[in-house]
């Protein structure tokens, strides 16, 4: 598996294409900051960690992927 990097990722919700117009607007963008790895086919968003394991993933489809945004230490 690649190293993962702190990013703010901007994203469609995929539940936005399949339910009624008026619960979710047409383009419903969601951002999550998190620890970033690159799937196959998603992008994988751990917003915690612990030394045990990640928290809080969530996993983004690679197409719904509108912005990434790399997060430095200041």
């Amino acid at each position: 598996m690649t190293k993962s990097r702190l990013e703010k990722v901007t994203w469609r919700d995929a539940h936005s294409y399949m339910d009624p117009p008026e619960k979710f607007p047409k383009d419903y963008l969601c951002h999550t900051v998190g620890w970033v790895r690159q799937e196959k086919k998603f992008l994988r968003i751990e917003s915690e960690r612990t030394p045990e394991s990640a928290r809080a993933v969530t996993r983004v489809p690679l197409e719904n992927v509108v912005k990434r945004v790399p997060l430095r230490k200041a």
